[in-house]
Order: structure tokens, then C-alpha cells, then sequence
């Protein structure tokens, strides 16, 4: 799990941003340790564990990279208005 000296977390929608994630992770891991990033396809408890995982890490990260693509506001509209939608719960715990 990161800490609040380390933490980095990844934000995507894995309908179209799985690859840029990838990349981001990967770079992110390179420049600054293998536990300084933290993405949901690596870690992440199964179930409706990853609402606790995801609120404990983000009270400690010091940065959330956000990834938008050109479909970000098109599948967005609908899903943001769903109070569980899990994007839109990762941005309001980080906000």
C-alpha cells in the first residue's frame, strides 16, 4: 500500500483509458519505486473491498493523476450521475 510520503494514484475508466494506464503506471513505477504507484489492476482486493482500499489510499496520496480521453465526457454524463460509479467516487475521495 503507498504512503502519504509516496503515493501516487491512477484514476481511468477501464472501458477506454486501460492502456493509458498502463503506461502511466509503468513510467510512474520507473521514476519513482514499484510501491509509490498505486492502480487498481495491481493490489485492488476483489469485491466491494476496493471502496476501503481505495479510501485508505487515497487519504494518503500526495498525487492523483487523472486519465481523460475523448470519450471521458460522452460515457461520463450518465455514469457520474450514479453516486457509485466507481470514477466518480475515486474523484470525490480525492477531492
Amino acid at each position: 500500500m503507498i504512503t502519504r510520503e509516496n503515493g501516487i494514484f491512477i484514476c481511468y475508466r477501464r472501458e477506454d483509458a486501460s492502456s493509458a494506464a498502463y503506461i502511466i503506471d509503468r513510467r510512474l513505477r520507473d521514476a519513482f519505486g514499484e510501491r509509490a504507484v498505486s492502480v487498481d489492476y495491481r493490489g485492488f482486493k476483489s469485491g466491494n473491498e476496493w471502496r476501503v482500499d481505495t479510501q485508505a489510499i487515497l487519504k494518503c496520496a500526495v498525487a492523483v493523476v487523472v486519465i481523460i480521453d475523448n470519450q471521458w465526457l460522452s460515457i461520463g454524463k450518465k455514469r457520474f450521475k450514479d453516486p457509485d460509479d466507481p470514477v466518480r467516487r475515486e474523484l470525490e475521495l480525492a477531492l
